[in-house]
């Protein structure tokens, strides 16, 4: 297919079908929505060829997602079940795919890009933690057979689905804590569903994702207060799960989300202190399992200098003595070098700064960015390859590709995202989990 093909795909139903004969055909990965990103990413040759020379081993090349919205990465397959479409199984994702997952040149930014995400998240009734488990037990399963070996899912247990609106404020705490079993549920069910098919069960952790503004309010000052209100509840909720004995809801970590402008991160500043504190007290009590980690959204908007300034007040604020330094998620636009001399006069080494890059979704929403060129992100020293939501964005394990990374590239970054995953690190498993994914990497014959 000519780039005059790709560069207009809209609501076409035979572009759409090119696009999937190629993906199944080049990719041989089960029918996802559709994204002429990846594609387009094939057409960089000297990548393309490396990735031809692991023929029939690529599909089996482990994957790590550390950045990926729940409510955004609900299974076709899950959604077609709870829709009211009628007519074939095959049919209703054929719809859903054109109607729903799909965010055309056209509407490129993140405001646009969360007007379709809204629609997809509400195609199956999550706020009953009983259909957030089965979408759960869904996930994990086709993440084993994807080959992740580590994903962190971001949820918001108070705000999934505006489910805020239906919950009374004195019984937000235990609606929480039954939305967030309900998924830890659904994930140890998948997870065994796959084992009894001679699969590697993915290791699964969850982020408590705050809102940084407030759905439905015009001005932008009292949106912000309002996010601030809930983000703090939120965070003391995830200091009061993850110290539940043997942490079964799998809290790792929290969050910040959404729209930048005008929401900065440190108005949150209270709050991320309070896990500060947190981690303090369970270092010092000799309770690392329950150490909580920061990702921060920055830099995902904006000019060079702004992104800039979210990403380096990211920073700051997920700095501490007892805190692993934070991950920032997606940070493209931000400029390397005024981040390097930032972070330097923090005291803070930029390699020990993890970006989650998220290809697919970061050409989605940004305009600037050349889906024909290598992904900015790729420059970055320490990162992660990532999908950040599965239904708009198809799964992780295309996304290398989109970024135009070559497969020893892709290797690192799944062995940087398990070495920065906050799941790993609480179950003290990390060096084993790096040196089995290393071993499968060596088997694929690619020697790191």
């Amino acid at each position: 297919m000519g780039t005059s093909r790709l560069s207009g795909i809209g609501a076409s139903s035979h572009v759409c079908g090119e696009l999937v004969e190629a993906r199944d055909a080049t990719l041989q990965h089960p029918a996802k929505p559709p994204s002429q990103y990846w594609i387009a990413g094939l057409r960089r040759t000297h990548v393309a060829r490396e990735w031809d020379a692991l023929g029939s081993n690529a599909k089996e090349m482990p994957a790590t997602n550390l950045h990926v919205h729940f409510g955004g990465s609900i299974p076709a397959e899950t959604v077609a079940r709870f829709t009211p479409y009628t007519g074939a199984f095959e049919e209703a994702l054929e719809r859903i795919s054109r109607k729903q997952l799909y965010v055309p040149d056209a509407k490129k930014g993140l405001a646009p890009y969360l007007q379709h995400y809204t629609p997809t998240s509400r195609a199956v009734p999550l706020p009953d933690p009983k259909y957030a488990r089965e979408v759960a037990r869904d996930i994990a399963y086709n993440y084993a057979k994807d080959n992740v070996v580590v994903a962190e899912l971001r949820i918001n247990p108070f705000r999934d689905f505006f489910s805020i609106h239906r919950v009374p404020p004195n019984e937000l705490s235990s609606y929480s804590e039954a939305y967030t079993r309900a998924i830890a549920a659904g994930l140890n069910e998948g997870s065994e569903a796959a084992r009894a098919q001679g699969l590697s069960p993915t290791h699964f952790g969850v982020i408590f994702d705050g809102n940084r503004f407030t759905p439905g309010e015009k001005d932008p000052k009292e949106s912000l207060r309002k996010a601030a209100i809930i983000v703090d509840r939120m965070y003391e909720e995830a200091i009061r799960q993850v110290k539940i004995d043997g942490n079964p809801m799998k809290v790792c970590a929290v969050g910040i989300c959404g729209l930048e402008e005008g929401h900065p991160a440190t108005a949150f500043k209270s709050s991320i202190d309070k896990i500060h504190a947190h981690n303090k007290e369970m270092i010092e009590s000799g309770q690392p399992d329950k150490v909580l980690g920061i990702s921060i959204h920055a830099g995902e908007v904006g000019t060079s200098e702004e992104a800039s300034k979210a990403v380096l007040d990211a920073i700051m604020l997920a700095s501490s003595p007892h805190t692993p330094v934070g991950r920032i998620g997606h940070g493209v636009l931000a400029s390397q070098t005024k981040v390097k001399e930032g972070v330097e006069a923090m005291g803070v080494r930029l390699s020990d700064v993890h970006f989650e890059i998220c290809p697919t979704s970061n050409f989605q929403i940004i305009k600037e960015l050349d889906e024909n060129a290598p992904h900015p992100g790729l420059a970055f020293e320490n990162k992660s390859i990532n999908s950040d939501n599965d239904a708009l964005s198809g799964p992780v394990g295309k996304e290398a590709r989109v970024a135009g990374a070559s497969p020893s590239q892709a290797a690192q970054m799944v062995l940087d995202g398990i070495s920065w995953s906050f799941r790993l690190s609480q179950l003290g498993i990390k060096d084993e989990v790096l040196e089995k994914t290393n071993q499968k990497f060596r088997d694929l014959g690619i020697d790191l």
